[in-house]
């Protein structure tokens, strides 16, 4: 299989997986703060990073219409915002 032109027989696994990623068809959030959803997996980044991911993603579209922005609770499933 080719992907750019590229076989996948000759590239190591490991670095093939780093390079993919999922984006579920059914949203889901994870009970907690904004902040700490997108903090999930790199709970260590600065402030600065996380406002990088932040408005990089652009979640402070949405989310600074709230009083807490991103400290405010999304809820488990994110029940607490509108899905439109």
């Amino acid at each position: 299989m080719l992907v750019d032109d590229v076989d996948l027989a000759r590239v190591d696994l490991d670095t093939y997986r780093s390079q993919l990623g999922v984006v579920l068809q059914d949203s889901f959030l994870f009970d907690g703060t904004i902040r700490e959803i997108i903090l999930f997996s790199r709970p260590d980044d600065t402030e600065q990073q996380f406002l990088f991911a932040y408005r990089t993603s652009r979640v402070d579209e949405f989310a600074e219409q709230y009083r807490k922005a991103y400290d405010t609770i999304a809820g488990e499933r994110g029940v607490k915002f509108s899905g439109g």
